[in-house]
């Protein structure tokens, strides 16, 4: 399975909602997630599910912080209700037999000093995943093999940016899920915040980065485009984990 995953930060002008349609369409994944979209290349395909509208900010209509689509239909789509989630970051469904888990973990400054207003840093990031761990763990408990990407915002390894709050990402995905992309830098030789994660029957290999100014030299996103396969372990061997720092 080509797997596609980029925060295109509601991609402000015509010219950058050209280029991500017209990447779209050249990469072709059978699954794509977008965090920080509008609807605005919604329309080409027939299998989307999102986040739900409210997710704290002022909202025009048309804004979802994950959005996720597939070549095949969606089947026990799932927006984290009756869970403590901070809303509007979270969509999962299963589709080509895979329960694929799209997240937008709130950044270190969330409702601190915009939106709401009423959290300290790091607050609303700490509160996602407590309540993103149990969702996690119920569905590794299922026979259905399960993918969780999207902006992670946590650099893996730790950096001194991050390192106080890298335990609360491992608690949340437990020992049931390996991050697949932990060490990768992009094609700019930076690290990424956003990330791949699997139980132990699958894997993610990464294939390229589009860089943050992939159009003709100009920006597109602060995020670079994650492209690689998914695919089905051949092995009963467990698979080695990324080292908690």
């Amino acid at each position: 399975m080509k797997l596609l995953l980029w925060n295109i930060e509601w991609a402000p002008s015509a010219r950058i909602r050209d280029y991500v349609r017209e990447t779209l369409r050249a990469e072709s994944p059978d699954v794509f997630c977008l965090t920080e979209s509008t609807d605005f290349f919604a329309s080409e395909y027939a299998n989307v599910i999102t986040s739900t509208e409210d997710y704290g900010y002022a909202n025009d209509g048309d804004r979802r912080k994950v959005w996720l689509v597939s070549r095949c239909e969606w089947t026990a789509i799932d927006h984290g209700e009756g869970s403590d989630l901070p809303p509007g970051r979270f969509v999962s469904g299963i589709t080509e037999g895979i329960r694929i888990v799209g997240v937008c973990v709130p950044w270190f400054d969330a409702h601190v000093s915009t939106g709401n207003t009423n959290r300290k840093c790091w607050e609303d990031h700490i509160a996602y995943l407590r309540a993103l761990g149990p969702i996690l763990a119920r569905y590794a408990e299922d026979d259905i093999p399960v993918c969780v990407l999207g902006d992670f915002n946590q650099r893996i390894p730790p950096t001194s940016w991050n390192s106080a709050y890298i335990e609360y990402l491992h608690a949340a995905l437990g020992d049931a899920y390996t991050i697949d992309t932990g060490g990768t830098t992009d094609v700019d030789g930076e690290q990424l915040i956003d990330h791949v994660a699997t139980t132990r029957t699958l894997r993610f290999s990464l294939d390229r980065t589009l860089g943050r100014n992939a159009d003709a030299g100009k920006s597109v996103s602060d995020h670079p485009a994650l492209i690689g396969t998914l695919d089905g372990e051949q092995s009963d061997a467990p698979k080695s984990r990324l080292v908690r720092v």
